[in-house]
């Protein structure tokens, strides 16, 4: 029950990138809230993460290597007969394991330790700034598969949903292409990619991308900044007026 987006776009006049990824948590009403972003040390690896109380992973991170990672959950069509092995283990324990990769060659060495049946199903977002690689892999609960592309900045966008991915996406899709139809690198590009994220409309509520049902709502709100040298986490809870947790990074 997430929504992430990603952009790249020039930051000043000399042609400097900066790559800002905003993504919002929806959670049930009763779990316990989240342990706010925090920097970690793996070694001479620095990552921050925010942390779920419950089961002690995370769902979003970024190291200073330059690696970012989240996690949403997935709930496809094809999945209705899919049943939970007994036991399994928190999915967010995956983003707090791969943010102690040094490199993206190192991240998929460590994914492939991971034995996927003890994990419900999930969709796991990564990207390389240093390369520019960007990728999806699912998880659906038989079949592993991934994607994998060389990203040139143009905006990205997933979304999911205890309702069904499929439930909400055309209508959150639809408002993300409105929104970022007009994309030219200009330099209101954060109030834009904000301005989705807190959009809020009360006849849709349960598709809105800040959501909220009767058991759900949209916990939290994570922008990540990253440039050629430093690497920013801005973490905002409702209500949006009260002053966001601010960590940053040297990348290294």
């Amino acid at each position: 029950m997430c929504t992430f987006t990603a952009i790249s776009v020039q930051s000043d006049r000399n042609l400097s990138k900066t790559i800002r990824i905003c993504f919002n948590r929806d959670e049930l009403k009763n779990r316990p809230g989240a342990r706010r972003p925090e920097i970690y040390s793996a070694g001479d690896l620095r990552y921050i993460m925010p942390v779920d109380s419950k089961s002690k992973g995370s769902w979003i991170g970024v190291n200073s290597a330059g690696l970012f990672f989240s996690l949403l959950n997935l709930n496809e069509k094809n999945m209705e007969n899919y049943r939970p092995n007994p036991g399994q283990k928190s999915r967010g324990l995956i983003v707090s394991f791969l943010l102690g990769s040094f490199s993206l060659t190192d991240s998929k060495e460590k994914l492939q330790t991971f034995n996927m049946t003890d994990f419900p199903p999930f969709r796991l977002l990564y990207l390389d700034v240093n390369q520019m690689i960007f990728g999806s892999h699912t998880w659906n609960g038989r079949i592993f598969l991934g994607d994998e592309f060389l990203w040139s900045g143009e905006p990205l966008f997933y979304t999911s949903s205890g309702l069904g991915d499929s439930y909400v996406y055309k209508p959150r899709h639809n408002l993300f292409m409105q929104f970022f139809r007009r994309f030219d690198f200009s330099e209101n590009f954060a109030e834009v990619q904000d301005s989705f994220h807190m959009q809020r409309d009360d006849r849709n509520l349960d598709t809105s991308i800040f959501m909220e049902r009767s058991s759900a709502m949209t916990v939290s709100r994570s922008v990540i900044e990253i440039n050629k040298s430093r690497i920013k986490f801005i973490y905002h809870m409702p209500p949006e007026n009260q002053i966001p947790d601010v960590l940053s990074l040297e990348r290294s």
